[in-house]
């Protein structure tokens, strides 16, 4: 394998190799604004069929700029082309050709990497595992995306994302990340005493889409309701009520019995929830989130459950825990209510994908349990109705 570094006309270097592809291009790259590189790319999938050219970059104000780059015109020649996660930053600087060759480095395909900035490269050439690496890695970064196929639709639904690496949209965040490690450590206090050092922004992270206040849905038993589907960039939160009249469960996510969501139209297209937050019992906050893993049982009186009858399908050991396929130990948390206390909580989602923003989805608590009486679930949401 060859190795060698760069730190001045790396476009030359980049376009060079990009020229020389006779098979597949796959090319990462946090901003890409370089008209340059960019119609080299176009001619390649103009006059090469055969050569397969992927593209994937943040979806922020810098890539979607005043005169950027025609992305809708690279997927029209043929291009495969995909927008990173918001909230997932893809920092990356990378282009993989023909299985052989990896250039990678600080610089991105802008005019001031070029011009202004100093930056470098390393070109790895030759194959092998460095490059077989790179290549991994691109695939692992769009295995779950779908290649965008209408940029303008996209975007209206997905807004780009202004100043993502701004003190709010990034310094903040990294202060919260570490509150969280510091939370990890058993240093509490200390988080707490982090994060309320910092302005309260979290309104301004993301742009408020939409919000479905009057949700027209299939309701599956009439004491199971969704009150509200409010939507921020790629985040769906669906708020959920109940009135609890012989104790309930609650899954939290990580629990084969967690809440997904799916597509009315195709059931295997599905997003699992990341978060369930803001449980309530008669408006009041009992739970600010539930634990990762958890399960939680909400028990009237004194009638604790001894979890033979569980409804999340999980397994009972002779010690009356519950346990999964493995044989381990399910943590459970044990909750008393009262009876007819009204229970609601927001289960959180993400997706980078538009048709569950604009489509029709169904809302269900545990894989197979679909209509399960023991399950809370609300079916064929229109999510493209009564926004607010």
């Amino acid at each position: 394998m060859e190795i060698i570094p760069y730190f001045e006309k790396i476009e030359d270097v980049v376009i060079a190799d990009l020229k020389a592809a006779k098979k597949e291009i796959l090319l990462a790259v946090a901003w890409f604004t370089n008209k340059k590189i960019f119609e080299v790319l176009i001619d390649k999938l103009n006059n090469d069929k055969n050569v397969v050219v992927k593209l994937i970059v943040i979806n922020d104000n810098i890539n979607n700029r005043i005169n950027g780059l025609d992305f809708q015109h690279f997927i029209s020649s043929g291009g495969i082309f995909y927008f990173a996660e918001k909230n997932i930053p893809m920092h990356s600087k990378y282009v993989v050709v023909d299985s052989n060759t990896v250039i990678t480095g600080s610089y991105n395909y802008t005019y001031l990497a070029e011009s202004t900035n100093e930056e470098n490269v390393i070109r790895f050439s030759g194959g092998g595992d460095i490059v077989q690496l790179y290549i991994d890695n691109f695939n692992k970064i769009v295995s779950n995306k779908k290649p965008i196929v209408n940029v303008k639709e996209y975007l209206e639904v997905f807004p780009p994302c202004a100043d993502l690496f701004s003190y709010s949209n990034y310094a903040v965040k990294d202060i919260y990340q570490e509150a969280e490690s510091l939370r990890r450590l058993g240093n509490a206090d200390e988080a707490e005493k982090l994060i309320s050092s910092i302005p309260i922004i979290a309104d301004k992270e993301k742009p408020k889409d939409f919000v479905i206040n009057n949700v027209i849905y299939e309701q599956w038993k009439e004491t199971y309701y969704v009150d509200k589907v409010e939507v921020k960039s790629n985040r769906i939160v669906v708020k959920f009520r109940t009135p609890i009249t012989d104790g309930c469960i609650l899954c939290s996510p990580n629990t084969q019995s967690a809440w997904f969501l799916c597509l009315s139209s195709n059931k295997e297209e599905k997003i699992n929830c990341y978060n369930v937050r803001n449980v309530c019992v008669n408006d009041s906050v009992l739970l600010k989130q539930l634990r990762k893993g958890y399960v939680y049982f909400f028990y009237i009186n004194n009638e604790k459950t001894d979890f033979s009858n569980n409804a999340c399908g999980y397994k009972v050991n002779d010690s009356k825990q519950m346990i999964d396929a493995n044989g381990n130990i399910v943590p459970v948390k044990q909750i008393k209510i009262s009876p007819n206390d009204i229970l609601t909580c927001e289960v959180c989602f993400k997706t980078e994908n538009w048709e569950f923003i604009n489509g029709v989805i169904d809302f269900v608590e545990g894989n197979g349990f679909e209509k399960d009486n023991g399950h809370w679930n609300a079916f064929k949401i229109n999510m493209a109705l009564n926004r607010e």
